[in-house]
């Protein structure tokens, strides 16, 4: 159902304690979509989590499993984590749940970004490519608000952490590369319909017909449209699984 596309780019193993840096391997987490394995002070049971997104000094928890781990956060029972996701591996210690929210009902919890994080391998996010019964029969529409401009386009393939839209025409005055776009609103009929704030991290133009494909970065978006979003991943890649075991 789905066509991964993927690249790697290693580096050495080491403690972050910058800030900036320590968030960037908790977006990476959130955007593979990697499982949090979660030990609890005087707690022999493993439980495991998800990263739903990175606000601020804060990541969010969710997806706790088994749901035993949900009373040990409600208490603020401190934690420590391991995750491990193609390339990447982080360890942290020492942390405890700050602020609980909920979001139609479900609970997420918000637990502030530790001090100082092990890491190692880093990859770059799989990226899916809609298939054709979505991408043409369904439709996958982008669009960008830019200034007084409303560009209208196609989500070519797309990730937890972004995607590769494709706009006919070419653009006058071209998007600038690394411009923030306030307003990114994606719709595929009775699958997904969100809106985030973006930023536009490649654009190439092509010819025959003419049009520009835009390779555009999710920075910001709510719970509600975050976990939806999860959802048409985890759709995808299951797709993209069952394809791969039917060809082998």
């Amino acid at each position: 159902m789905a066509e991964a596309h993927a690249n790697s780019a290693a580096t050495i193993s080491r403690y972050l304690t910058e800030l900036d840096e320590i968030a960037g391997v908790f977006r990476t987490l959130r955007d593979q979509r990697a499982e949090l394995s979660l030990r609890f002070e005087d707690h022999g049971e493993r439980h495991t989590a998800r990263v739903l997104d990175v606000d601020g000094g804060r990541f969010l928890l969710d997806d706790i499993k088994p749901r035993s781990g949900l009373a040990l956060l409600n208490r603020a029972v401190p934690f420590s984590f391991t995750a491990r996701s193609g390339g990447l591996s982080a360890f942290a210690d020492g942390l405890a749940v700050e602020d609980i929210a909920t979001d139609r009902g479900v609970p997420y919890f918000l637990v502030p970004l530790p001090s100082r994080l092990l890491t190692h391998q880093r990859r770059a996010v799989e990226r899916f490519r809609l298939p054709l019964d979505i991408a043409k029969r369904k439709g996958a529409a982008i669009v960008l608000h830019h200034g007084e401009q409303k560009l209208q386009g196609r989500i070519v393939d797309i990730s937890a952490g972004g995607c590769r839209a494709e706009f006919d025409g070419l653009m006058v005055p071209p998007l600038p590369v690394d411009e923030t776009m306030e307003r990114c609103i994606m719709r595929i009929p009775h699958l997904l319909e969100i809106e985030a704030r973006c930023a536009v991290r490649h654009r190439t133009a092509l010819a025959n017909p003419p049009r520009v494909v835009c390779g555009l970065e999710f920075l910001r978006m709510s719970v509600s449209d975050r976990r939806r979003l999860e959802l048409l991943i985890q759709r995808l890649s299951d797709g993209a699984a069952v394809r791969s075991s039917g060809a082998a």
